[in-house]
């Protein structure tokens, strides 16, 4: 798993790994988070598997 940091931006994503998936297929799961102005992080309305 990976965390990288923006402003006020924070971005989550790790590899999931399936035995269902052939071997060149990975899926990378983001998940975004973004600071609000009282410092609570918030996660915004974004889920994406991306295939590649």
């Amino acid at each position: 798993m990976a965390i990288m940091h923006q402003p006020y931006r924070c971005i989550q994503y790790h590899l999931l790994e399936s035995p269902f998936l052939q071997s060149t297929l990975s899926l990378l799961h983001v998940q975004v988070f973004e600071e609000d102005r009282k410092g609570r992080w918030n996660f915004v309305v974004y889920n994406r598997i991306v295939v590649f």
